[in-house]
């Protein structure tokens, strides 16, 4: 079951990724986060470079029953923020906003609402990916009577 979740995962990634687009600044064809890319150090210049992170692969049954466990935070990702969310039946992460960036959801498992303010309540399950923009507040709860596991992704708007 987390093997379909992993590649779920994989895919939604790949995606981003694809429609991210290239770095700016980049030559074409390099940075373009694809597999086999070829982005090193002399790749990304400019002040969104703060270091060079490296890459790495993990397993999601590394973070286990943890409620926010981080994936990507300033030691590993130049920008980009990234966790791992795991929710109880009732439970919800709290009602906040992320300000100056945008935020994806990508459900692994389970059921629940996506609260965002000025668009509703939406439900929301297993294979949905949920788009927050900048300066919403939003809140996801747990409705279902299992679980609700999920990645989110934050990066700061260009």
């Amino acid at each position: 079951m987390k093997t379909d979740a992993t590649r779920t995962v994989y895919r939604l990634i790949s995606i981003l990724v694809l429609l991210m687009g290239p770095v700016p600044g980049t030559p074409r064809g390099v940075g373009s986060g694809g597999i086999g890319n070829t982005m090193n150090d002399s790749t990304i210049s400019g002040p969104a470079r703060k270091h060079s992170p490296a890459p790495f692969v993990l397993r999601l049954s590394e973070y286990g029953t943890e409620k926010v466990a981080a994936i990507l935070d300033s030691t590993k990702s130049v920008q980009m923020r990234s966790g791992y969310v795991n929710l109880k039946p009732g439970e919800n992460i709290g009602s906040h906003n992320t300000g100056e960036h945008e935020e994806l959801l990508i459900i692994l498992e389970g059921t629940g609402t996506a609260d965002i303010g000025g668009f509703g309540r939406k439900n929301i399950a297993k294979g949905m990916l949920v788009y927050i923009p900048p300066h919403n507040q939003h809140d996801i709860s747990c409705s279902g009577t299992s679980r609700l596991e999920y990645i989110y992704v934050v990066a700061p708007v260009r």
